[in-house]
């Protein structure tokens, strides 16, 4: 890990994704890359991918780096003439998205997450430290596509297998990976040991809000709802996004593209020992 919390090439993993409105790139969220069956698949939150009324957004595009520090932008459409499109979570209440996703691994940056280092939501403790990457209110360097890394704490884990952390989270960090922080602190017992690797729990859903009401002193009614940030993040465990790569929609795009996939799209995996 060359003494980083967090391997450096993991941030390789990350995807930039934009909306383009009148000849301007603005993001909209982060995807990152996981590795399933040899082949590249991008990972986000549903909501990034369709807007509030249930409809694909349009003019999307997809920024990472080349070897050479230059940006890459992809669009969606490429993709679909490619017979590649979404997959979401088969129930709508899950805010998970897939894509298979090709590049050049040879000329181009981006690395993907081996599935060894998901982690279960029986192994994870409340009070574990996490780190969580991603684009928050757009922010990026003008040269370079570079997420920024956050710190955080497990604050609850719930009996579905998502988590509330305590992490300031805005609009972009959506899609984003969550990952333990290396400790040398075992959990479980509460007792010293060695220092565990950094392990994706799962993504960013997004904040919870904390709303606050206006009432009306002459008819006692609402008349205004202020939302807040409450510091509080919604985590998506690595749990659903196993059910989607796992799905018979998923499976069926893998078996349309299986030359493809063995072929052009492999590339290598980012790994606790990359650094």
């Amino acid at each position: 890990m060359s003494g980083s919390p967090l391997p450096q090439d993991w941030k390789k993993t990350l995807i930039l994704i934009e909306q383009k409105k009148d000849n301007e790139f603005r993001p909209i969220g982060t995807g990152f890359l996981i590795e399933y069956k040899s082949a590249n698949v991008l990972t986000t939150c549903r909501h990034v991918i369709v807007d509030r009324q249930g409809n694909r957004r349009q003019d999307l595009f997809f920024a990472y780096n080349t070897k050479k520090g230059e940006i890459v932008r992809r669009s969606h459409e490429e993709l679909v003439q490619q017979a590649i499109n979404w997959v979401f979570h088969p129930s709508e209440e899950i805010d998970v998205a897939i894509s298979l996703f090709a590049y050049d691994p040879k000329n181009e940056e981006p690395l993907r997450i081996g599935r060894d280092l998901f982690e279960s939501a029986q192994d994870i403790e409340e009070g574990e430290e996490i780190l969580y990457l991603g684009f928050p209110l757009g922010y990026r360097q003008e040269d370079k596509i570079r997420p920024l890394v956050r710190t955080g704490i497990i604050a609850l884990v719930k009996p579905d297998e998502t988590y509330l952390a305590d992490a300031s989270v805005s609009l972009g960090n959506s899609g984003g990976p969550v990952f333990l922080k290396p400790s040398i602190i075992d959990w479980k017992t509460r007792t010293l040991g060695r220092i565990s690797p950094a392990k994706l729990i799962g993504m960013i859903a997004g904040y919870l809000p904390m709303e606050d009401v206006a009432i009306s002193a002459h008819t006692g009614r609402p008349r205004v709802v202020f939302e807040e940030n409450s510091g509080l993040a919604s985590v998506i465990g690595c749990r659903y996004i196993n059910e989607t790569l796992e799905s018979d929609a998923f499976d069926s795009q893998l078996k349309k593209l299986i030359p493809q996939v063995e072929g052009k799209v492999d590339s290598p995996a980012a790994s606790s020992n990359s650094g």
